[in-house]
């Protein structure tokens, strides 16, 4: 009986052991009374900017380390609406050359997004493993492109700016750098007189405030507006009609 009491207090104490071997030597020095609350969070203090400093040493040495491999994207997907027709990079494709090489040293990406003011906010979290980030945030108002809906539109924007705010942080860019048919102010088509005067005369039918509209398309007059939106700008005109 003597013997299962002495193992059982053993056991006890290897457990206790182990809570305070867990424990940072600073706050086990404040548990046995060696260290005062005042000097103990000075201490911390002190531990917790040194250990920012080394996870920041870490992140720039990972990233310098992920910037020395050969990454080379290739545009795999190519677009086509209207008179407008180019090539980019996928996000799905980008992240899988780029996030097996990110996990090799201990880096990772993660993105959050907000909509606030009529645009789309996305923000590119690269993460260490010790802890540091950076960040990289752009905004955009919604992709409606194309003849996107409400919906689709979103959705575009929002992985346009996860892909650049990406290659952003990561110093990348495709083997043939693309601006996603952003080009020149020339090679953009805008409305056309007649869909011009189709949305004037919309705007009055459905008693519609032409200064919002314009507001809520970020331009200044309808002859901003370029010819790909004119789908979307006689749904959403129409919509007042319900």
């Amino acid at each position: 009986m003597n013997d299962l009491v002495e193992v059982e207090k053993e056991e006890t104490n290897v457990v206790s052991m182990n809570k305070e071997s867990s424990l940072s030597p600073l706050v086990q020095a404040a548990m046995s009374g060696q260290v005062d609350t005042d000097k103990l969070n000075q201490l911390l203090d002190i531990q917790q900017r040194y250990e920012a400093i080394e996870a920041e040493k870490l992140y720039n040495n990972a990233v310098a380390q992920f910037k020395s491999e050969e990454l080379i994207l290739d545009k795999n997907k190519d677009v086509k609406y209207g008179n407008t027709e180019y090539s980019h990079i996928t996000l799905g494709y980008a992240l899988s050359k780029v996030n097996p090489v990110l996990s090799k040293y201990g880096l990772s990406i993660s993105w959050s997004t907000k909509q606030a003011d009529g645009g789309i906010y996305v923000t590119c979290k690269l993460s260490h493993s010790a802890g540091h980030f950076e960040e990289s945030t752009l905004h955009s108002p919604p992709d409606g492109s194309g003849g996107k809906n409400s919906i689709q539109a979103i959705g575009s924007a929002v992985t346009y700016l996860k892909r650049y705010t990406a290659f952003s942080l990561l110093g990348l860019e495709s083997a043939d750098a693309d601006d996603d048919g952003k080009g020149s102010e020339d090679e953009i088509e805008y409305l056309s007189e007649e869909q011009i005067a189709n949305l004037q005369a919309l705007i009055e039918e459905v008693n519609a405030d032409e200064s919002k509209f314009l507001a809520w398309l970020k331009v200044t007059s309808l002859s901003d507006i370029q010819a790909a939106a004119y789908d979307d700008c006689v749904r959403q005109l129409e919509r007042k009609r319900k």
